[in-house]
């Protein structure tokens, strides 16, 4: 999980920290929620979740893409929450 974006980077060699290296295909699949409903959250720990699941992604699709513009190929696949379709909770 990347909560802190600045620890990829924004090169290959932010890659090559997590053990990437030469990335031709990304898959990115975020989803951390620690919060049941809306009305139960605490709008302070939403910047936690939102670390997670935004920025964490954009960090990894950032530091693969100039390799992949080099190489003119490579895929970045984006997988979603069943969250982003429906409230679940109580």
């Amino acid at each position: 999980m990347v909560l802190k974006p600045r620890r990829v980077g924004s090169s290959a060699s932010g890659l090559e920290l997590l053990g990437l290296g030469d990335v031709h295909t990304l898959i990115i699949s975020a989803g951390v929620s620690r919060h049941p409903t809306v009305a139960r959250t605490d709008p302070r720990r939403v910047a936690g979740g939102c670390r997670a699941n935004l920025n964490g992604p954009f960090a990894c699709a950032h530091a693969a893409l100039p390799q992949m513009v080099v190489r003119r190929g490579g895929s970045i696949v984006t997988v979603g929450s069943v969250n982003g379709l429906a409230a679940l909770g109580e």
